[in-house]
């Protein structure tokens, strides 16, 4: 059996991990949860006395809000119903070919702190991996950050179009405005996570959210957004 682990966070999916071996395949899964969500995925295994184990992590992962668009899927096919030549996953934006065993990686760990580790990724399939960002999907999303966070301004306070112009002039991205504050508002949310701070939905006020640091500190800001909040913890890391 080829067992396929894929990670999306925020709508954006990853170049999928194909493995032939199923106990390497649960394992690299679980790996990716706690990749990810460390801090979090620790507190839902403590508090809820389940094991650090596959089962775990898809349970995990299934108490995300689909509004934030973060998942690992995992599919299983049969090779010899159709042969790894012919097996066709542009759905899951990878096609293995003469150039599958780059694609077959083994369970790992970050390098370093420059985010998840990346898979190999043949020369020929850089174009199609540089465009994921101009996926109708990504158009969607960037509507949906636009319509939280812009409301009837023009701009996101957090991430404001003078900031933007900076880095625009600095050569640091060729985004438009908009993608640019829909691709920070992610960086944001993978880096306060993996820093362990949690947003939570304010008692005090239903439906605004605030955000607490690894410490238990709880913010005083209340955000009327998950991802305002989650902003607001990136501005409190970065000091």
């Amino acid at each position: 059996m080829l067992h396929i682990v894929q990670v999306v966070l925020s709508g954006i999916a990853e170049i999928p991990r194909l493995l032939f071996a199923e106990a390497e395949a649960e394992s690299h899964y679980v790996e990716c949860t706690k990749q990810y969500w460390p801090r979090a995925y620790s507190e839902y295994c403590e508090q809820n006395g389940v094991r650090d184990c596959f089962s775990s992590a898809k349970a995990f992962v299934n108490t995300f809000d689909p509004a934030e668009k973060s998942n690992i899927n995992y599919w299983i096919v049969k090779p010899e119903d159709m042969g790894l030549d012919k097996l066709d996953l542009n759905p899951l934006g990878a096609k293995p070919d003469k150039n599958c065993q780059e694609h077959i990686q083994q369970p790992g760990s970050p390098k370093g702190d420059s985010g998840p580790p990346s898979p190999i990724i043949p020369l020929e399939e850089q174009k199609e991996i540089d465009e994921r960002f101009r996926t109708p999907e990504w158009k969607e999303y960037v509507e949906f950050i636009k319509k939280i966070s812009g409301g009837g301004r023009s701009e996101f306070h957090l991430f404001t179009r003078n900031d933007w112009r900076q880095e625009v002039y600095s050569n640091s991205t060729n985004f438009e405005y908009w993608d640019w504050v829909a691709a920070k508002i992610d960086n944001c949310i993978v880096k306060v996570q993996n820093a362990g701070y949690t947003v939570f939905e304010d008692p005090d006020h239903p439906g605004e959210y605030r955000f607490k640091t690894p410490d238990g500190i709880v913010s005083e800001i209340s955000c009327n957004t998950k991802g305002e909040a989650w902003c607001h913890a990136g501005v409190h890391l970065d000091g």
